[in-house]
């Protein structure tokens, strides 16, 4: 997603879209805490890279 960005001409901070990313951080991290959310571990997500 952040490449596709770049590559659409994002290169400026934008307040807007960081509040909008920081609220689905902080939704992700309570589900997670919650029992709600499941981790992916670090070697799984990275295995075909």
């Amino acid at each position: 997603m952040a490449d596709e960005m770049w590559d659409s001409g994002i290169t400026q901070p934008d307040k807007k879209l960081d509040d909008i990313w920081a609220e689905e951080a902080e939704r992700r991290l309570e589900a997670y805490r919650g029992g709600n959310l499941e981790g992916v571990p670090m070697e799984e997500v990275f295995k075909d890279k």
